[in-house]
């Protein structure tokens, strides 16, 4: 499912797009038989709008003993942080043959870290901002990944369902300081993420982000028409 969200209100359906002068943000979600068009979807939009491809990390090259800040395929960092601006040791990878991406992900407790904790992920550099961010999540896992601007308003947030292996993210036009993934519930409460996508390439104006989107929900009609 993709949304166009001028100021992040939707008003896309698969029908019709609205282009508004505001701030405009796209957001991206799917599970199970949705999961690969959404997925497919912000690859495209992405493209369309950078001119490259989103920057992927998914896990599996990295040493699982070690506890990871940097996300070397990307352009963000996890930050020794929660959700509410307090340290927090850096989480640590799983090795996991079920993961979505074999054979390692990144889960949000152990290190010192309780289950339930969120995971905060900045850019990599001072001075930049997210603009596109998505991951995948699995086994029953269930979280909301919500955008901040410096000021720490919220500008975006998305759900990922805990119905199966699942894909949410966005791309904004609005400079995003912090993504905050929250487990909203499992059994447990420990969650793992994988394939993060983190990019930290400015987007057009709110007309392009728009537009952008509307191509990518008329390919997938047509797509679904055949």
């Amino acid at each position: 499912m993709v949304h166009y969200r001028p100021a992040a209100v939707s008003v896309l359906a698969l029908a019709a797009c609205s282009v508004s002068a505001s701030a405009a943000i796209v957001t991206y979600s799917g599970v199970n038989a949705g999961y690969a068009a959404a997925r497919a979807s912000f690859l495209a939009d992405h493209l369309a709008l950078t001119g490259g491809a989103a920057p992927l990390e998914n896990f599996d090259t990295l040493n699982p003993a070690l506890p990871v800040g940097d996300m070397p395929g990307n352009d963000g960092r996890f930050a020794p942080e929660y959700a509410d601006g307090s340290p927090a040791p850096l989480p640590i990878i799983q090795v996991f043959a079920g993961a979505p991406s074999p054979a390692q992900w990144m889960v949000n407790a152990g290190n010192g870290r309780p289950a339930g904790s969120s995971w905060v992920i900045r850019p990599d550099n001072p001075g930049e901002s997210i603009y596109a961010f998505a991951q995948t999540n699995a086994q029953g896992d269930w979280v909301r990944i919500t955008g901040y601007d410096a000021a720490g308003a919220t500008v975006v947030t998305v759900d990922a369902s805990n119905a199966g292996t699942a894909f949410a993210g966005f791309i904004s036009d609005v400079p995003i300081a912090k993504v905050v993934v929250t487990p909203l519930g499992n059994f447990d409460f420990v969650n793992g993420m994988d394939d993060v996508y983190v990019g930290t390439t400015p987007v057009p104006a709110p007309a392009s982000l728009a537009l952008a989107a509307c191509g990518s929900v008329l390919a997938l009609r047509r797509r679904r028409g055949r």
